[in-house]
């Protein structure tokens, strides 16, 4: 009898940290992209469902696409996204969230011209 409590609580505390919930799931972020110092444009970044998105997106032919994330304290969070076109080949989105801040790089390569190199900074949205 023991056993099986032991063995019914130890399951449950597996199950505790097997359920760690996507930390950006369902967030907004408005930012200001960069090429070197200069201001380029602005964008707002969306998690949902598993996939990560951006403002124009569908403007140049993205849809949105999944994106991968680790934890790297209570506070911070990196995250991963390859968002791809038909057109205007691909952007891959890499970030760190820290509280209610988020920056990173986004790297749009296209097939006739060399790789554009942004950063960007911003915050959440609350909506």
């Amino acid at each position: 009898m023991k056993m099986w409590i032991f063995l019914l609580l130890l399951t449950n505390a597996v199950n505790l940290f097997a359920q760690v919930s996507d930390p950006l799931a369902g967030k907004k972020y408005a930012v200001t992209l960069y090429l070197g110092k200069e201001h380029d444009s602005k964008q707002a970044l969306a998690f949902e469902n598993g996939n990560m998105t951006f403002s124009e997106a569908e403007k140049y032919g993205f849809t949105p696409d999944t994106y991968k994330w680790k934890q790297k304290n209570d506070s911070t969070f990196t995250f991963l996204s390859i968002s791809k076109s038909a057109k205007n080949g691909s952007m891959t989105w890499e970030g760190k969230v820290i509280n209610d801040h988020i920056e990173g790089t986004c790297i749009w390569t296209r097939k006739v011209e060399n790789p554009v190199n942004y950063t960007f900074k911003g915050s959440r949205i609350d909506e």
